[in-house]
C-alpha cells in the first residue's frame, strides 16, 4: 500500500510540477504583458501631458486672440465714427459750397448788365459824335458868328471819342471778368461733382 501510495504521490507530484511549470510560464507571460502595459501606460500618460500642455497653449492663444479681436473691434468702431464724422463734415461743406456757388453764379450774371450799360454809353457817345459833327457843320455855315459854337462842338466830339474809348476798355475788362467767372463756375462745378460722386461715395464705401 505504501508503495502504491508512493507511486500515486509521485504521479500527483509530477502533475503538480507540470502545473507549476505551466503556471510559471503563464506568470512570465503575464509579467511581460504587464510590462508592455506599463510602457503603454507611460506613453499614454506622456501623450496626455503633451495634450494638456498643447490645450493650455491653445487656450492662452485663444484668449490673446479674443483680446486682439476686442481691440480690433474697438479700433474699427472708432474708425467708423471718425469716418462718419468726416463724411458728415464733407456733406456740410458740400451743401455750403453748393449754395454759395449757386449764389455766386447768380450774382455773376450782373456783369452782363454792365455790357448792356456799356452798349448804351456807346450808343450815346456815337450819337454825341454825330451831333458834334452836325454842330461843326452848322458853325462853319454861320461863319464868324459860329466860331465859339464850333469850339464847343469840337470839345463835345473829343468827349464822345473819349467815351467811346472808355466803353471799349470797359467792354474788354467785362469780357475778362466774364471769362474768369465762367472758369470759376466751371471749377466750382467740378469740385462739387468730385465731392458728390467721388469723396462722399468713397466715405460710404469705406
Amino acid at each position: 500500500n505504501i508503495s502504491e501510495s508512493s507511486k500515486r504521490l509521485n504521479d500527483i507530484t509530477n502533475i503538480v510540477n507540470d502545473n507549476a511549470n505551466g503556471n510559471l510560464e503563464t506568470a512570465e507571460h503575464l509579467s511581460a504583458s504587464m510590462e508592455e502595459s506599463s510602457v503603454s501606460t507611460d506613453l499614454i500618460t506622456s501623450d496626455i501631458k503633451n495634450i494638456e500642455l498643447s490645450t493650455t497653449a491653445i487656450h492662452t492663444q485663444a484668449m490673446e486672440g479674443v483680446d486682439l479681436s476686442k481691440q480690433i473691434m474697438a479700433r474699427a468702431d472708432s474708425l467708423k465714427e471718425n469716418t462718419l464724422s468726416a463724411s458728415n463734415r464733407t456733406r456740410d461743406v458740400y451743401a455750403t459750397v453748393k449754395t454759395e456757388t449757386e449764389q455766386a453764379i447768380a450774382r455773376s450774371k450782373a456783369v452782363k448788365k454792365i455790357n448792356a450799360l456799356a452798349r448804351n454809353i456807346w450808343e450815346i457817345a456815337d450819337q454825341t459824335g454825330l451831333l458834334s459833327i452836325n454842330a461843326s457843320i452848322e458853325a462853319a455855315r454861320a461863319g464868324e458868328a459860329g466860331k465859339g459854337f464850333a469850339v464847343v462842338a469840337s470839345e463835345i466830339s473829343k468827349l464822345a471819342n473819349q467815351s467811346a474809348s472808355t466803353v471799349e476798355n470797359i467792354t474788354a475788362i467785362v469780357n475778362e471778368v466774364n471769362d474768369a467767372v465762367s472758369q470759376m463756375a466751371g471749377s466750382l462745378t467740378k469740385t462739387l461733382t468730385f465731392l458728390d460722386t467721388t469723396v462722399l461715395s468713397d466715405y460710404s464705401d469705406f
